[in-house]
């Protein structure tokens, strides 16, 4: 999620630019309108089993690391995630199954 202060003037650059979508599953990026931070929200990591993304939350909380979002299901396409915060401000979604 990347907001942006000119939605449309947006929109545009990317559609003339670059793909919005790089698979029909989900968006590659997303574009919203408003005033909200300038900056990347959060990318995802998709793992290749649901064990890998056990372990890798077993390990984020093992160490610390600040949980975002904990364990869910997105609702769209039922992949299984969740988000840590890094240190660069923006948060790293590690997901299985969507």
């Amino acid at each position: 999620m990347v907001y942006q202060p000119d939605l449309d003037a947006s929109a545009k650059f990317y559609t003339e630019l670059v793909f919005l979508h790089c698979n029909p599953r989900h968006h590659s990026i997303a574009l919203f309108g408003g005033s909200g931070p300038r900056r990347i929200n959060h990318f995802m990591l998709e793992w290749n089993s649901l064990d890998d993304v056990g372990s890798a939350r077993d390990i984020a909380r093992q160490v610390g690391t600040p949980m975002v979002i904990d364990l869910g299901r997105h609702m769209n396409d039922h992949m299984v995630s969740f988000h840590v915060a890094n240190p660069s401000q923006f948060a790293i979604e590690y997901g299985w199954g969507g």
